[in-house]
């Protein structure tokens, strides 16, 4: 005789044929079809998009999957499904999946590219776009301005994808929150790159959040990133929202920052920031209260923003988009390694649209620096905060033009007792993006 718990699993068993005997997969070539498939598709099917190339249609995702049973529209053959003209799709409902689409050579006049809600603007959740790429998607106008993929909801995942190229105003990976719960998305291992500088603000990369929601808590992930010559504006990553973190990301001669420009308790952590020779390249620009910076490497970095590390002197009573003091934050276990420009800026636009608040609380522990001969001096800081803490930390190489704060050991060599550390290893191309762009394209048989 079965026991209770015998009895269970083989009706789980079933269940799960029953569930997968009717997943169905369907094939389109047009958005019509699209949007009429959507009535009647049930969780677990797939939808192929047929080879070939779309213009001017608008895509609409809009219907439900299941935690298990995901509905996937995927390309017939990844890469070769190109959507161009005045081409978008729009995203909405629960468990979706988007694999494999080319957006090559169009151009919008707002909005944005790839929408993580519906028509209707019913938010996506716990939604997945993967293997897909935009590229130069741009108007002929630098000033119009559209975002080339817009999360909205929560619990989404944009991995695996390659941004290149745009020219225009907008973000090309923008998090826009709402509601009381976080927004926890996840943004992994894709290659955004040939970010163009632009004329002003506005030109980011990736921006989680908005001044007016600045103090919310958004909880969003940003790991394994690859950032080739994102020269946008200053602010690569724009982060103004709460408890985020940016993790194992690589930038490579970028002309600009990951800067907490809002928004407090984010971590910063085991990135690499590679200057080598383009100008202009920050590393971390920190504003606000309780972050942390760690296990970072910094190489030919030239000072933008003051340092490799720029503190932000602070507004007395800030409004939610100006400067909010830096307060109780953490820098530990960086390594700067021949950096020209400046490593530590104290006090980075002190005495300027009312920034009078030096940090406070503030420790610096446990960071080695290797300077090279004819760098810019280690530290700046025309008003030196009393509020910092330096705490075993080492410098080699030829001594600063200022006298060294206490707890930093100059040296000619790595002290033999240095505490050791891994060096956080740089993505390649080939780690990050879509499969289909690393794959050599199959030979078609002769008909």
């Amino acid at each position: 005789m079965r026991s209770h718990k015998q009895i269970v699993v083989v009706v789980l068993v079933l269940l799960w044929v029953s569930f997968s005997a009717h997943a169905g997969t369907h094939r389109i070539s047009s958005s019509d079809e699209l949007e009429e498939l959507c009535l009647t598709i049930q969780p677990g099917d797939t939808i192929i998009l047929a080879e070939g190339t779309y213009t001017d249609q608008h895509f609409i995702f809009k219907t439900m999957g299941a935690k298990d049973r995901p509905v996937t529209l995927r390309a017939e053959t990844p890469g070769e499904v190109v959507l161009n003209g005045r081409s978008r799709l729009s995203i909405g409902g629960d468990y979706l999946v988007v694999d494999g689409l080319l957006f090559r050579g169009g151009a919008l006049k707002s909005g944005s590219v790839i929408d993580f809600r519906g028509w209707d603007m019913r938010h996506a959740r716990y939604c997945v776009l993967r293997n897909t790429a935009i590229i130069d998607y741009n108007p002929p106008e630098i000033d119009t301005r559209y975002f080339w993929v817009s999360l909205y909801g929560v619990g989404n995942i944009v991995e695996n994808c390659y941004f290149s190229g745009q020219t225009h105003s907008g973000v090309t990976v923008c998090v826009w929150l709402g509601g009381d719960n976080p927004a926890s998305h996840v943004i992994r291992r894709n290659h955004f790159a040939n970010r163009q500088p632009g004329n002003g603000n506005g030109f980011e990369t990736i921006r989680i959040g908005t001044s007016d929601n600045s103090m919310k808590n958004a909880r969003c992930v940003v790991t394994e990133n690859l950032f080739e010559q994102c020269d946008g504006e200053i602010e690569i990553i724009s982060n103004k929202s709460c408890e985020n973190e940016y993790t194992r990301n690589t930038f490579l001669r970028c002309s600009g920052c990951l800067t907490l420009r809002h928004g407090n308790r984010c971590t910063v952590e085991n990135n690499v920031f590679i200057g080598d020779d383009a100008k202009d390249v920050g590393g971390v620009r920190v504003i606000g209260e309780g972050h942390r910076v760690a296990g970072n490497y910094f190489s030919g970095t030239k000072g933008r923003a003051g340092g490799a590390i720029s503190l932000q002197a602070g507004i007395p009573d800030s409004a939610l988009n100006g400067y909010f003091q830096v307060k109780d934050c953490l820098i530990e276990n960086n390594t700067f390694v021949d950096n020209p420009g400046t490593l530590f800026a104290l006090d980075e636009g002190y005495g300027s649209r009312g920034c009078k608040l030096l940090p406070q609380g503030v420790t610096i522990s446990n960071n080695l620096m290797v300077i090279s001969e004819g760098a810019d001096p280690m530290i700046e800081a025309a008003n030196p905060p009393t509020g910092i803490e330096w705490d075993k930390n080492v410098m080699v190489g030829p001594k600063a033009d200022i006298a060294l704060p206490p707890r930093i050991q100059a040296a000619a060599d790595i002290p033999p007792d240095w505490t050791p550390r891994t060096k956080p290893q740089p993505l390649k191309p080939a780690d990050v993006g879509p499969e289909w762009m690393h794959k050599a394209p199959a030979k078609k048989s002769a008909k």
